[in-house]
C-alpha cells in the first residue's frame, strides 16, 4: 500500500524544467548547455532587427550614386543619393527579386538579385549594373 501512495503523490516528470532533470538524473552542467546552445543560436539567427541594402552604381550620366533600402515594403522610402544632392521615393511595387518606384520625373525598376537597374526619364532609359551590399542585425 505505501508504494502505491508513493506513485500517487510522486510528481511526474514532464512537469520538471530541462535544469531540473538534468539535477534529478544527476547529469552534468554540460549536458545542459548542449541541449541549451543550439536552442539559443536557432533562436537567434532567426531574428533580424534591421535590415540595410544597398545598391552602388557606376559612374553614370544620370549622376546616379546609390540606392538604399531600409524598409523592404510597398508604400515605403528609398533614399536616392545623387552626385548633387539626395532625396527619397516611394516603393510602388516590392518582392524578394524586384523593386519599382517612381516619381514624376523618374521610374526605377530594379533587380535585387542581379542589381541590374533601368531608369527611365521621360523618354530616355538607362541600363547598369549596381553591386549590391546588405547588412542585417
Amino acid at each position: 500500500m505505501s508504494q502505491k501512495a508513493n506513485l500517487v503523490t510522486s510528481p511526474k516528470p514532464w512537469r520538471y524544467s530541462v535544469f531540473e532533470l538534468g539535477r534529478k538524473c544527476k547529469l552534468s552542467q554540460g549536458f545542459n548547455l548542449v541541449i541549451l546552445l543550439p536552442v539559443l543560436m536557432l533562436a537567434l539567427t532567426s531574428c533580424e532587427r534591421f535590415r540595410h541594402e544597398k545598391y552602388t552604381c557606376p559612374p553614370n550620366s544620370l549622376g546616379l550614386v546609390e540606392l538604399i533600402i531600409n524598409n523592404d515594403r510597398a508604400g515605403s522610402e528609398i533614399s536616392v543619393v545623387e552626385v548633387d544632392r539626395e532625396y527619397t521615393m516611394t516603393i510602388g511595387s516590392i518582392t524578394a527579386t524586384e523593386l519599382i518606384t517612381a516619381s514624376d520625373q523618374m521610374i526605377l525598376l530594379l533587380s535585387r538579385e542581379t542589381g541590374k537597374l533601368k531608369v527611365t526619364i521621360g523618354s530616355v532609359a538607362t541600363t547598369m549594373v549596381c553591386e549590391k551590399s546588405v547588412f542585417t542585425m
